[in-house]
């Protein structure tokens, strides 16, 4: 027997046999629960793909970051082999700090038993000889001393605003001082300085007070109000607190300059070669950059009313052009005994970028021992170009080139002496709108680095004959303009007037 249940989707079905009733569902329900359940495990196949993604990620991410840093490490174990100077920590000390702490770097005329800062040195007080030192056992065969002493002119002591203050002046402002012994024993070495081939009275008080010139500058400035922190090195040198504009005038007021044999180049630079500053000296080949480093090698032994700075010259040469046969012409053209200025010129070949910023710290040791008055560096970025090769290590080099700098900026600040450096240039070859209104297309080396470390900066161009322009490039204080100047057999000098009507 069938029935059909009114109301119902569903038929029920009685068996001939008599049993349960059957119930027909219809196909949509099944087709529901087959999607239902497609649904439910595509969910859970893609939260499983989901989690999978992120853990690859993850350890891709952490992979990547521990490959560079092993990358990092490698790299920077090739630059210290490479560059060993950069990956030095611990700086040699400097100076006078390095004698204070016993630390005695080997080169040229390093002391060998006393030091500037022990009582057996001897004093202002002794005769130290028409020479300022002696030259090392190796050359002292070679150079033999002249059986009579040139007398150059004497100092006048109507010289105004060239003199330091007195000696007693110093040593009263210097005992307020935290460390007294120290700015005393500096400046007793730097009084130990005769110019050359004269033998000065030591009882001579403006002779006395030029021999301080070149000192600690501005280390004899000491205010009550200024706190100085102890073990504070720099405090040793020079004042750490503000200071008035007027002090700072006065301050510059007494700085020198050192001529460089040319009256219309002295001229074109307010005097000469300032002292405490670095000039920069840039040019093509030939044009004059040598020379006038070899000129100012000597003009640096004259006497203050010469245009001299009354000290020795420390020489780097990085090309291999310096001519001590220059010198020689040079100092006959002043009058001066050509031995004895040999002899208060300090020579070094610099090989590598790294040796090249190895013999400023030597300096540093023997400005400490004698005075120097000029340091010049023949060419300072001759051996960057070739010790660093393209983009990869243009970050490098720039670094290395920075310190060496800085260091030189530590000399003039500490010592009071004028630094020289000449540089090369490179053609411009960017092509941009500023090529067709550029009439030399032409630029120094270096980069932002040398720009920003120079204080004076010199353009060298060529002219008719022996005849160079010389223009005034980046310069805090002085115009822009341009001056001629000669290269002769005796140095520099100025031009003739014939030269002057060819050009």
């Amino acid at each position: 027997m069938e029935m059909i249940l009114e109301g119902s989707n569903s038929a029920e079905t009685s068996p001939p046999w008599g049993g349960v009733a059957r119930i027909h569902r219809p196909v949509t329900g099944k087709l529901a629960t087959w999607l239902d359940n497609y649904v439910f495990s595509f969910f859970c196949h893609f939260v499983l793909v989901l989690i999978y993604s992120l853990c690859v990620l993850f350890y891709n991410r952490r992979a990547t970051r521990k490959h560079a840093a092993a990358d990092a490490h490698r790299k920077t174990i090739q630059d210290a082999e490479q560059h060993p100077m950069l990956s030095e920590t611990n700086e040699v000390p400097f100076g006078a700090r390095a004698l204070e702490r016993g630390v005695l770097v080997e080169g040229i005329w390093t002391p060998g038993q006393e030091s500037p800062m022990e009582p057996n040195t001897p004093t202002r007080h002794e005769s130290a000889g028409p020479a300022l030192t002696q030259l090392p056992a190796s050359l002292t065969g070679l150079v033999q001393r002249p059986s009579q002493t040139y007398m150059p002119v004497p100092l006048s002591s109507q010289s105004g605003p060239r003199w330091a203050p007195s000696v007693s002046d110093i040593r009263a402002e210097s005992s307020e001082s935290l460390y007294p012994n120290t700015l005393h024993a500096n400046r007793s070495r730097q009084s130990d300085i005769q110019p050359v081939g004269k033998h000065h009275d030591v009882a001579d008080s403006d002779v006395a007070r030029s021999k301080l010139r070149l000192g600690s500058r501005g280390s004899w400035i000491s205010k009550p109000f200024e706190k100085r922190m102890p073990g504070a090195e720099a405090a040793k040198l020079v004042p750490m607190g503000f200071t008035t504009a007027t002090e700072m005038h006065a301050r510059r007021s007494e700085l020198i300059s050192i001529t460089t044999g040319s009256k219309q180049l002295d001229t074109l630079l307010g005097g000469g070669i300032e002292t405490g500053s670095i000039t920069e000296i840039f040019g093509e080949f030939r044009t004059g950059k040598s020379q006038i480093c070899h000129t100012l090698a000597v003009t640096c032994q004259l006497p203050f009313d010469m245009g001299g700075g009354e000290g020795k010259c420390l020489y780097i040469d990085t090309e291999g052009t310096f001519r001590p046969v220059r010198l020689l012409a040079v100092a006959q053209r002043y009058g001066l005994v050509g031995e004895e200025v040999l002899d208060n010129v300090a020579y070094a070949r610099a090989y590598n970028s790294d040796h090249q910023l190895q013999l400023l710290n030597q300096a540093s040791q023997m400005m400490c021992e004698t005075r120097f008055s000029l340091l010049v560096v023949d060419s300072a970025t001759a051996l960057y170009r070739t010790d660093f090769n393209g983009r990869g290590e243009l970050s490098t080099r720039q670094t290395h080139l920075a310190k060496f700098m800085r260091t030189l900026q530590r000399l003039a600040d500490e010592f009071g002496i004028a630094v020289v450096i000449t540089n090369q240039v490179v053609a411009q070859v960017d092509g941009g709108p500023s090529a067709m209104f550029n009439p030399d297309p032409k630029k120094p080396i270096g980069g932002n680095i040398i720009a920003h470390a120079s204080t004076t900066r010199l353009s060298l161009k060529k002219g008719r004959g022996e005849t160079r322009v010389c223009k005034i490039y980046d310069s805090p204080c002085l115009p822009e303009s341009d001056c001629l100047f000669a290269i002769n057999e005796d140095g520099i000098g100025d031009p003739s007037p014939k030269d002057l009507e060819n050009n």
